[in-house]
């Protein structure tokens, strides 16, 4: 296998991602809870959101009206679900690795605009060639078309490409269209499969 490009997730690969902590940290009372996993984080109007069919203002008014919850409680899970993004060590480790060696380097990731715009000043992403951001571009990992869009734009071979994402619908959407791929389930096996196939030091 020829890898000529690597193609990084963001959440939970490059960025820590944990919405039930980040719910935990909002409140301790268990409805609460039960609200913002259903009707917050788990709700379609999340997913419209990383899609960017539905701003983030337009969807805290629904999370409002949709719950009993005070808007300040609704307004800190937005922030929190956008301050938890912080770097992995290892996986930024990984990307200087691989950046060093003169490999291409890109992102793509299920992100709304907002908190793709909170995140933007975060140094490791100036090495990707390339990004691209769903709530930028009207759709969302697992659709083909995603997929397509950052080949096409930056005319990358999918046999010569390597996809790593924590999701395993994301990971089978990509292998269906040929592109090779590392499921992020278990970060240790995850990054020892990466250096096996990169060739790179531990």
């Amino acid at each position: 296998m020829a890898i000529n490009n690597v193609i990084f997730d963001l959440g939970a690969v490059c960025l820590t991602w944990d919405p039930h902590r980040v719910i935990e940290e909002v409140s301790s009372d268990q409805s609460v809870q039960k609200q913002l996993r259903q009707d917050v984080f788990g709700h379609p109007d999340w997913l419209s959101m990383d899609d960017g069919s539905l701003a983030e203002t337009t969807a805290r008014k629904r999370f409002i009206k949709r719950t009993d919850l005070e808007e300040e409680t609704i307004d800190q899970a937005l922030y929190l679900a956008k301050e938890i993004l912080q770097e992995i060590p290892s996986t930024m480790f990984l990307i200087d690795q691989l950046h060093e060696a003169g490999m291409p380097l890109y992102c793509l990731s299920n992100m709304s605009r907002e908190t793709f715009q909170y995140i933007s000043h975060k140094p490791f992403l100036k090495v990707f060639r390339g990004r691209v951001i769903s709530g930028f571009e009207g759709t969302r990992k697992p659709f083909d078309d995603i997929y397509e869009c950052i080949l096409n734009r930056y005319d990358l071979i999918p046999s010569e490409t390597l996809f790593i994402d924590d999701s395993k619908d994301n990971i089978d959407a990509a292998n269906n269209i040929g592109i090779n791929t590392v499921w992020f389930n278990d970060s240790k096996i995850a990054y020892q499969e990466i250096r096996d196939i990169m060739q790179l030091r531990p």
